[in-house]
């Protein structure tokens, strides 16, 4: 279900250079400031689609990962890649990129039978804000339920399968850990019914850790190292 990538920053900064530029470019624009209203989201999340994808998805994605971060009263911004970002926005700020083809009724487009379905990177020893989400290996795991449903349902279904693996990847980055749990949303494994079932959550011990990092109250200086490690990268040229 879960890869952690080891990569130096060197590396890192080729691979996925554009996350790079635009987490830096918000937090210039004053994403990262601690000082916030308390009507300022705590989690901002940036979307990078490679490909084509459904807007019943990404409206479904949205509103169930709502439905999993709900119980810690905790806000989410979303942004697309290229949009201009309120400079208002603050709290932790993350840029999840989508590979392959976000869309359940593109039955043309070969699916991914292997491999993880969402991905964290690892530099320094750090998890960096930039999780992959891989739509194709996601769209393999419930296909057999996609077979069963009428278009806008399998939308829908995709939408509800990608939020949870997007929400697992987020505790993984606001945490810092690469720990997983024997239920919920954070078991190393999610199959095709937990990720399209009535309902998958965290655990109610899971909650209480991402609301109190969410709310700036168990976060270290790890990201501000990993932002100033960023930053030193961005006054390289790319590798090429």
């Amino acid at each position: 279900m879960i890869d952690f990538i080891g990569l130096r920053i060197a590396e890192f900064s080729r691979l996925i250079f554009p996350e790079i530029q635009c987490l830096m470019k918000l937090e210039r624009r004053g994403c990262g400031s601690p000082r916030r209203s308390p009507h300022d989201a705590a989690l901002t999340v940036v979307l990078r689609f490679d490909h084509a994808y459904s807007r019943a998805m990404l409206g479904e994605m949205k509103g169930e990962f709502h439905r999993i971060l709900s119980p810690t009263a905790v806000g989410t911004r979303w942004f697309m890649s290229g949009e201009k970002v309120n400079p208002t926005v603050g709290g932790v700020l993350l840029v999840a990129r989508f590979r392959g083809v976000c869309r359940a009724d593109r039955i043309d487009v070969p699916v991914s039978d292997g491999g993880p379905s969402g991905s964290t990177h690892l530099v320094n020893g750090e998890i960096l804000p930039f999780p992959d989400i891989d739509c194709e290996r996601v769209r393999a795991i419930i296909a057999a339920r996609l077979g069963m449903e009428g278009p806008m349902q399998c939308q829908r279904l995709l939408g509800r399968a990608l939020a949870r693996v997007l929400a697992h990847e987020v505790y993984h980055v606001v945490l810092q850990t690469s720990s997983h749990g024997p239920r919920g949303i954070m078991k190393a494994s999610l199959t095709a019914e937990d990720l399209v079932g009535a309902t998958l959550r965290f655990e109610p011990e899971q909650l209480a850790q991402i609301g109190a990092a969410l709310k700036g109250e168990a976060m270290d200086g790890g990201r501000r190292r990993l932002t100033a490690a960023l930053g030193e990268s961005l006054r390289q040229p790319p590798p090429q």
